[in-house]
């Protein structure tokens, strides 16, 4: 389980010690965004699409798939539709969710490929804020739903 920052900045590494990894972008974004999830006055900085959430699990992605290793993500992140996008943008092989999340991130993720989903990704991963990255694929998923229409 890659949960803690130390961990995913040497995915690199561990990757060739491990059959698969998979991260657990609670307490990942907890830790990275120094914000406990557990305390309600911190819930709006609790977001997993901020910049440097993403560019840590692309690390991850990175370092793993460079081993020839899977990559799954568990965490309220993958049941989120924009999140999923985020994922499947980033290179992630596998979404573990809640099974009420899957309707919506599975019409989300129908409205693209996984190439399609990379620019946006990489945009989002440059983005200044968690809200700059999390409105690239909101406005995503709106044009898809609007070409379903």
């Amino acid at each position: 389980m890659v949960e803690i920052p130390s961990l995913a900045l040497v995915a690199d590494l561990v990757a060739r010690e491990v059959a698969f990894f998979s991260i657990g972008t609670n307490d990942l974004t907890q830790y990275l965004l120094a914000a406990d999830r557990t305390n309600p006055a911190l819930a709006a900085r609790q977001d997993p699409l901020h910049p440097s959430v993403l560019r840590a699990i692309a690390g991850v992605v990175e370092g793993g798939h460079a081993a020839g290793i899977p990559v799954a993500v568990c965490g309220e992140m993958a049941g989120d539709p924009a999140g999923a996008m985020a994922l499947a943008g980033l290179g992630v092989d596998e979404l573990s969710m809640d099974a009420g999340a899957f309707g919506a991130v599975k019409r989300a993720l129908a409205g693209a490929t996984r190439s399609e989903l990379r620019t946006p990704a990489q945009h989002a991963m440059h983005a200044e804020r968690a809200t700059d990255a999390r409105a690239i694929f909101d406005a995503l998923r709106v044009r898809a739903s609007e070409v379903r229409a």
